[in-house]
């Protein structure tokens, strides 16, 4: 399983979430979020933003665990 979608994580607390995640995705279209991923691995989660990134998709992104450099993601 590479990341869970906002249903899976729906009766979660914020507490639980940033306790159990690396971070979390959200795909911005022209209303806002429009869907959010919650990622297990470090590896999967950087790999998402940087497709997303080179695909030209719009994202936000909230680092969990505060490891995650723009550097390493190849934003800057």
């Amino acid at each position: 399983m590479r990341c869970l979608q906002d249903y899976d994580v729906q009766n979660f607390s914020e507490e639980e979430i940033k306790e159990t995640f690396v971070g979390r995705i959200d795909y911005l279209g022209f209303e806002g979020v429009v869907e959010s991923l919650y990622f297990l691995s470090r590896e999967d989660y950087v790999e998402e933003i940087k497709e997303s990134i080179n695909i030209g998709r719009p994202v936000q992104y909230e680092d969990y665990k505060g490891y995650t450099s723009q550097e390493e993601i190849g934003y800057l």
